[in-house]
């Protein structure tokens, strides 16, 4: 600083008695010095003020005088400073990797400005050139609807490593538009080679932040075989073969209005056909039948149902082969119950449909189905046996062909005494059928 004593020069006179001496230096910028020796500064001093510390002292008793060097190190160290005055930026949300934010710049009172470096704290979604001061977007997760401002600390560093005050950039978040996401897995439902055109295959989750509405389309290898609805669910378009292909897959793209969007790729598995131990026929009547007791007209179509009871005791044979069945038939054309000729002779009383075997019991359709046919008490045998029958009046028919969709269960039961432990095992064992669809010709 001004003022400040730096150096007291003394010299002694080898005369006795000793003469008194006198000092004076140089003239220079930086210091100056009194009669008694004594070198203070002038103002402060810098590093970049080398020539100040290199003193020519002239000393002297009035007859002789000398000249001594007086050499100086400045030790004390100014820290740099950051000069930038705006400390603003703005970035959208969707800015990339590397995009610019803030360029800083510095000041060393005391050294070379090119030797400052730079540096940033407190966040890590930005990075900085420290040669250049260069502050870019070091990862691409700037969210305006989490966080409109963002902010980080700046600072400059000198030769000796002296860091400056730091100082607060604040970075104002825009908005852009964000793409839907998906938050579902990429697994569909595992689906029989059998399953129903409509079946579900994979039920989206998909958002937009910005509250966009959202439409899907189907793209990729089996993309042919499904359908989208509105809401992202996935359904079975065409039907599936397992001995072609045990797998599907296709990709589900979510798009909002603004142009954002993105994909998923989901897989699922293609299972095989459970065989079918049923066999439905369908054949014109051509003569009188009521005395077998199957009423219908000429020309009517007799639909039956056929089983190997073999079928089911080879795959239960630990059971007591007591089964029984429920079987479901539907067309998407009409209601089929409609179409049926009333079969009088019937176990449970008047209905459209009956049975070769007079142990089952007929019940009214229900639930999803038009038909339905309900406990159907099996006889253990090797060959096969009709299940139910019913007639379609053809006069009510106006297509020269419908398809009929057959489904329901069956199941066995292991039951009474075992003779093993002699407890009541009672087990039931329930089989889903695989829908399959038959076609039936009227013309």
């Amino acid at each position: 600083q001004g003022g400040a004593t730096g150096y007291t020069f003394t010299a002694t006179d080898e005369d006795i008695p000793a003469d008194t001496l006198t000092y004076s230096m140089a003239a220079n910028d930086f210091f100056v010095m009194d009669s008694s020796g004594v070198i203070t500064a002038k103002k402060a001093l810098v590093n970049n003020d080398a020539s100040a510390q290199n003193l020519d002292v002239t000393f002297g008793d009035g007859t002789v005088s000398k000249t001594a060097t007086v050499v100086g190190t400045i030790t004390t160290n100014v820290a740099p400073t950051v000069t930038n005055t705006t400390l603003t930026a703005s970035l959208d949300e969707d800015a990339a990797v590397g995009a610019s934010v803030f360029t800083i710049t510095g000041d060393d009172s005391d050294g070379e400005n090119t030797a400052l470096t730079y540096g940033i704290s407190g966040n890590s979604k930005f990075t900085v050139d420290a040669s250049t001061g260069a502050v870019t977007l070091a990862a691409a997760t700037l969210d305006y609807e989490t966080d409109t401002t963002e902010t980080f600390s700046i600072y400059s560093i000198d030769e000796k490593n002296t860091q400056s005050t730091a100082k607060t950039v604040t970075v104002t978040v825009g908005d852009a538009n964000d793409a839907p996401v998906f938050t579902s897995g990429t697994t569909g439902v595992s689906l029989n080679e059998t399953a129903l055109v409509g079946t579900t295959a994979y039920t989206s989750a998909a958002s937009d932040a910005d509250s966009d509405s959202i439409t899907y389309a189907l793209s990729g290898a089996d993309a042919s075989s499904f359908a989208v609805s509105s809401t992202g669910v996935v359904t079975l378009n065409a039907a599936l073969d397992y001995e072609t292909k045990a797998t599907y897959e296709f990709t589900l793209t979510a798009s909002d209005v603004n142009g954002g969007s993105t994909a998923v790729n989901v897989d699922g598995a293609v299972t095989d056909r459970t065989e079918n131990p049923f066999t439905v026929n369908a054949s014109k009547i051509t003569t009188d039948m009521s005395d077998d007791g199957i009423y219908g007209d000429v020309g009517d179509i007799l639909v039956t149902v056929q089983t190997a009871f073999s079928s089911f005791d080879t795959k239960f044979s630990a059971y007591e082969a007591s089964e029984k069945v429920e079987l479901n038939f539907s067309t998407d054309l009409f209601t089929l119950e409609d179409k049926l000729v009333t079969q009088t002779d019937s176990t449970s009383g008047t209905a459209k449909y009956d049975s070769g075997l007079k142990s089952v019991q007929s019940a009214a359709p229900s639930g999803l189905y038009d038909i339905g046919i309900t406990k159907v008490g099996m006889i253990s045998g090797t060959s096969n046996k009709e299940l139910v029958f019913f007639v379609v009046d053809s006069s009510t028919i106006t297509q020269n062909s419908f398809d009929l969709t057959v489904a329901g269960t069956y199941d066995v039961i292991d039951f009474g005494t075992d003779a093993t432990n002699g407890t009541s095992d009672d087990v039931l064992t329930v089989q889903a059928l695989d829908p399959f669809t038959f076609t039936v010709d009227i013309a």
